[in-house]
């Protein structure tokens, strides 16, 4: 059973898309096994996106989510990193996102990064 870290960014819950985003990860076999509704601080969106730093959004990123409320989840299920990916990207941003800074979710793109993440925002 693989384990991947989500965020529903600001965007995604001041516009009132949780209800739907979620719909959308509820794919059979999938469990969410964690959610947590948090503020954040800049110390822990600094590191989480650290593989970002040389990247022209990386300074708006960290500025437009430090402080705000996000929901933090962890979801399992086969395969889910993969596939979670795909459904953020093919599907949920295209939706749902206003641009590259507010693309409303964040996915683990690996298990290293699931691992990472995970360990990162829930003690």
């Amino acid at each position: 059973m693989e384990r991947t870290f989500i965020i529903l960014k600001p965007d995604c819950i001041q516009n009132g898309f949780v209800k739907d985003v979620v719909k959308l990860l509820k794919d059979p076999g999938w469990k969410c096994v964690y959610y947590k509704t948090l503020k954040t601080t800049r110390k822990i969106i600094l590191e989480h996106y650290i593989e970002h730093k040389d990247k022209y959004f990386y300074n708006d990123l960290v500025d437009y989510i430090t402080g705000k409320t996000v929901i933090i989840m962890v979801w399992e299920g086969k395969d889910i990193i993969k596939r979670s990916r795909k459904l953020i990207t093919g599907t949920i941003r295209k939706i749902y996102a206003e641009s590259v800074r507010k693309n409303v979710i964040h996915g683990s793109d690996s298990k290293e990064s699931a691992e990472r993440e995970i360990n990162l925002w829930i003690k």
